[in-house]
């Protein structure tokens, strides 16, 4: 992770309704290995990621693809939520989605994969748990998994290890933002993930 290429955003996930949600964040890179650990201090959701520093266009009737290798995603025992996430934003940070594999409420049980977006549509969830989504519910938590992201100016389309399962609106075409993170629930919880 270049300084060139990535910027770190430190903002939580639920900012608007916690916006003093803070927690303890290191990441560092070896052997094409970027590991991220975070210790939330207070509540709500405080987190951090890895956000491109420029944004990436379509090309006149193409597509745009992503593809993340996450190679595994661990919540300490006792934390209440976790989430292990790939971010798609526009420019302006005025649209975005959120697919994360997630342990979320006080007891911390495992939800599994789900969406979270603002693109400015009648179906947006900005915040709270996850929508799940069922295609994805065959995969064990926390492992190894290849996460692709198909873009069309339109829609974003999701597939994790070959299995198509989520299609969500994406009307950005231009300054399209990536980014890989995590984020803890409350205070005191502790989430480690690679990619």
């Amino acid at each position: 992770i270049s300084a060139e290429d990535w910027t770190l955003d430190t903002q939580g996930f639920e900012q608007s309704q916690y916006p003093d949600a803070a927690g303890r964040f290191s990441g560092n890179v070896n052997n094409d290995l970027l590991t991220m650990n975070l210790s939330a201090q207070t509540p709500y959701w405080p987190g951090a990621a890895y956000v491109t520093s420029q944004g990436y266009d379509l090309k006149e009737n193409g597509d745009l693809r992503f593809v993340i290798d996450r190679r595994n995603f661990t919540m300490r025992s006792g934390s209440t939520g976790a989430r292990s996430a790939i971010l798609l934003r526009s420019d302006d940070g005025s649209k975005w989605i959120m697919i994360s594999e997630s342990y979320d409420g006080e007891s911390g049980e495992y939800v599994g994969w789900g969406w979270n977006k603002q693109t400015g549509t009648s179906n947006d969830k900005n915040n709270g748990v996850v929508n799940s989504v069922s295609e994805f519910s065959s995969f064990g938590d926390g492992g190894s998994h290849l996460i692709s992201v198909t873009l069309n100016g339109k829609e974003a389309v999701f597939t994790i290890d070959g299995v198509r399962g989520l299609t969500l609106d994406f009307p950005v075409s231009e300054g399209i933002r990536l980014g890989v993170g995590l984020f803890a629930r409350a205070g005191g919880d502790a989430v480690w993930v690679s990619f």
